[in-house]
């Protein structure tokens, strides 16, 4: 790591991680826990340790003196220069809705023009303060806790060589949701991401257990709750449930059914009797498209990690030396042939 002057610094720390663009890590919060802190030696350099092959990982890299760092998402063994921008302290006190300190509570400047950004984090300290370094400007400024509502961010103005005070930020009362996560066989299904969304901003998060089970608190008023599933799954139902929450007691939420998702099988044949090898099978409807080639007989399985939209997936194959390609739609969960490739189509599908 580097200041804008290319010095080699030292002491920087990695804060946050997003593995896999579906899990957050608060590594500093799991250094106060007692776990090795990643930092910088006197070269500027540091390893992160925790990653596994395969895995890609998106890192923010803060420092006592200096703004935040946010590199892209990268495979893990990638080595990267981080520069860290030169910034100003922003200091400030987040309070509870009695009034009392709150000790521990994440604090988060934004950005604010178009969708909300944070462009620095930290925690307070056992009086409820904190300092944050973030380059000149003007943001916003909120804080969010385990038991407490998240408020409406705060404007700041942040000028160059100016500590900048920031107003107390006094979080919310909030009311106690709580579901399950079960499968069509009434097992538990661990692992569903929840997130409780307001004004376009995620308020709280929460991760089913071995038991299904998950609870968060959401503020008061209109919002969102938005489920993803695992890995392999999908949501049979609805993956979002609107709330209005108008009182800070319990709530116990409908289950949300999970399945995992099939291996769709199929044979690529020319003129629906021949079947042919050396063909490229490739989903098209997917944000991560998933290939496959078909053995001597033309048969090939699709593993799915996604849910496509509609419910529908569908399939092209195109063969490596003759000019001939076909498409078909499947069904996820239906048992039934795959529709009719187009009158365009060289291959059927079944």
């Amino acid at each position: 790591q580097r200041s804008e002057k290319r010095k080699q610094l030292r002491a920087a720390r990695l804060a946050r991680m997003r593995i896999n663009d579906r899990f957050d890590v608060l590594a500093a919060r799991l250094a106060d826990a007692g776990l090795p802190s990643v930092r910088s030696d006197a070269e500027g350099r540091f390893v992160i340790p925790f990653l596994g092959v395969g895995d890609v990982a998106r890192v923010e890299i803060d420092h006592r003196n200096f703004a935040k760092e946010v590199l892209p998402t990268l495979p893990a063994g990638t080595a990267v220069d981080a520069v860290l921008p030169f910034g100003e302290p922003v200091r400030g006190r987040v309070v509870t809705p009695a009034g009392d300190p709150a000790a521990g509570a994440e604090v988060i400047v934004l950005r604010m023009s178009g969708r909300p950004s944070p462009v620095g984090d930290g925690f307070t300290d056992a009086d409820g303060f904190y300092s944050i370094v973030v380059p000149p400007g003007d943001y916003h400024v909120t804080a969010r806790f385990s038991t407490y509502g998240m408020p409406a961010p705060v404007p700041i103005a942040v000028a160059y060589d100016e500590e900048t005070v920031a107003p107390d930020v006094q979080l919310l009362p909030t009311a106690l949701i709580s579901g399950a996560t079960l499968n069509e066989d009434n097992e538990p299904v661990q692992g569903v991401f929840v997130r409780y969304i307001q004004r376009q901003m995620v308020l709280a998060t929460a991760m089913s257990d071995s038991t299904g089970r998950y609870r968060l608190h959401a503020n008061l008023g209109e919002g969102v709750l938005r489920f993803t599933p695992p890995h392999g799954h999908a949501i049979l139902d609805e993956s979002e449930i609107g709330l209005s929450i108008e009182n800070e007691l319990p709530t116990l939420l409908p289950t949300i059914r999970i399945a995992a998702l099939p291996v769709i099988q199929g044979v690529v044949r020319v003129d629906g009797t021949e079947p042919l090898d050396r063909v490229l099978v490739s989903t098209t409807n997917l944000t991560h498209n998933v290939y496959a080639h078909p053995d001597a007989d033309g048969n090939f399985q699709i593993a799915l990690h996604e849910f496509p939209l509609g419910g529908k997936l569908s399939v092209r194959a195109e063969h490596a030396y003759r000019f001939l390609r076909g498409e078909a739609t499947f069904g996820v969960f239906d048992d039934a042939e795959p529709e009719e490739p187009s009158e365009q189509s060289a291959f059927a599908f079944r």
